[in-house]
């Protein structure tokens, strides 16, 4: 866990933006799930 926050942020950005076409619901659903 090496910077939680550098890596969370670009984590979160690049998960939600290949899940939302990908899954077309995922990335709301990954959003709202509390990840942030």
């Amino acid at each position: 866990m090496n910077g939680t926050q550098f890596g969370g942020r670009t984590l979160t950005v690049n998960e939600a933006r290949p899940q939302e076409p990908r899954s077309g619901g995922g990335g709301g659903r990954g959003m709202g799930g509390g990840r942030h």
